[in-house]
């Protein structure tokens, strides 16, 4: 398996779907917009990696990147049949592709959402998201997911993704504007996440929530487990017990409950 950083994803089509507007299950939200298919950050944890076998089985998950067409019109249109919730942006995509730069879909989408009276939870891994900060209040929140406190192996698990380092900034400049910012910790990554080192940065950057999980899903494991094999055949077997064992994250736990600010509200989903 080849692990490439790229400058810009491949689109490999501008696609049809039957909705813009979709229901969630997700505690503590209502709807959920997913403007692309795909991802260019090909993170090889990721639970959405699944979606490929709908639209590009035989492609490397990180490689493409699908534009759903009309996407914004037909938000429009089916938000004139919605009560306003809340709303993720996004569940199966990070919304801040590259291609969103020109695209401006999302932008677009978050303004319609706002005007519908809908509040906003984004969740992203990209630093461009301060873009669209300007049409965020203090009802909704900007989601900043980091799984690692450093670029160590961030080029190993989530090749194209913008560095740490852009990430905590983004979290900053939310924070600076007087918006929420969340840390999503996840996945907890035995022998790779540092969480003592991560919760240290957390607590100079004060974020407004965290959470924290160690999931990872069963349908991405092969993915995973490949990634470690081949660049870190040695760990595979511990990588794998620890996953499993309820010592390691009862340990996790402790570590969350003793060395995190107490400012810092947080709830950890393992």
């Amino acid at each position: 398996m080849k692990i490439a950083v790229q400058e810009h994803e491949t689109i490999l089509a501008r696609v049809k779907q039957e909705h813009a507007f979709t229901k969630t299950r997700i505690n503590g939200l209502d709807y959920v917009i997913n403007p692309y298919v795909g991802c260019h950050s090909g993170c090889r944890y990721c639970y959405a990696a699944y979606t490929k076998a709908c639209h590009h089985a035989t492609e490397e998950w990180g490689s493409f990147v699908d534009v759903k067409k009309d996407f914004v019109q037909k938000l429009e249109r089916e938000l004139e049949k919605t009560a306003p919730g809340k709303v993720l942006v996004s569940g199966l995509t990070d919304p801040y592709q590259p291609i969103e730069l020109k695209e401006k879909i999302v932008r677009r989408c978050i303004k319609l959402l706002k005007d519908h009276g809908c509040t906003i939870s984004i969740l992203t891994k990209s630093h461009n998201v301060i873009r669209d900060l300007d049409l965020l209040d203090e009802t909704d929140e900007v989601g900043l997911s980091i799984a690692f406190h450093d670029d160590t192996y961030t080029r190993i698990f989530e090749p194209n993704a913008a560095s740490i380092e852009k990430r905590f900034a983004a979290m900053e400049t939310v924070l600076e504007k007087g918006l929420k910012a969340n840390a999503m910790v996840s996945p907890i990554l035995p022998l790779f996440t540092n969480l003592e080192r991560l919760i240290s940065r957390l607590n100079e950057v004060q974020p407004s929530y965290a959470y924290f999980d160690t999931v990872i899903a069963r349908s991405t494991w092969p993915m995973f487990e490949q990634t470690v094999e081949e660049f870190f055949p040695e760990k595979k077997t511990r990588v794998k017990e620890l996953l499993k064992n309820s010592e390691y994250k009862l340990s996790l736990r402790r570590m969350i409950e003793q060395n995190l600010s107490t400012s810092i509200p947080r709830k950890v989903l393992f």
